[in-house]
């Protein structure tokens, strides 16, 4: 790479980080995140009145783990699952319509409030555990390194 001035020299780092971000870097928080989907919220409660969707269109489904590039050196992954559109009730002995339809429920399971199948809910925070895992371990860092030596930088 040779790069005549420091204005192309910042536009083939920002680059090779976006493609670094894009890939290696989106998977790990992905993968941070499954783990802690599976511990945090799956782990922590059997439901009894409905069912989980899990792998197959649920909050463990990859295809709902969504990664995107904001501006140069950015990097969103968010869970895009949909509340289910209906749920076992006890009381009408079948299922019924969901209110959480079509909203994204990673903030209800974040917060514990607004289920319409479970009157005891609590928080089960697991975006916020999956952001205090990569800040302690820095697995997105080591992602961003293998990635960027990949692309023939010396990264230390």
């Amino acid at each position: 790479m040779i790069c005549k001035n420091l204005k192309e020299l910042e536009k083939e780092l920002y680059k090779r980080i976006n493609t670094a971000l894009d890939t290696e870097v989106a998977d790990t928080v992905k993968n941070v995140m499954s783990d802690h989907i599976r511990d945090d919220v799956y782990n922590k409660h059997k439901p009894k009145y409905y069912s989980r969707r899990g792998s197959d269109g649920g909050l463990a489904d990859p295809e709902n783990l969504n990664a995107t590039l904001g501006s140069d050196g950015e990097l969103f992954v968010q869970n895009i699952t949909l509340g289910s559109k209906t749920f076992y009730s006890k009381h009408a002995q079948g299922y019924v319509p969901s209110g959480n339809a079509n909203e994204f429920i990673t903030p209800i399971i974040e917060s514990g409030v607004g289920y319409d199948a479970w009157d005891e809910a609590f928080p089960r925070p697991y975006v916020q555990n999956t952001h205090d895992d990569l800040e302690q371990n820095h697995y997105h860092t080591e992602a961003m390194k293998r990635s960027l030596k990949k692309q023939g930088l010396e990264v230390k």
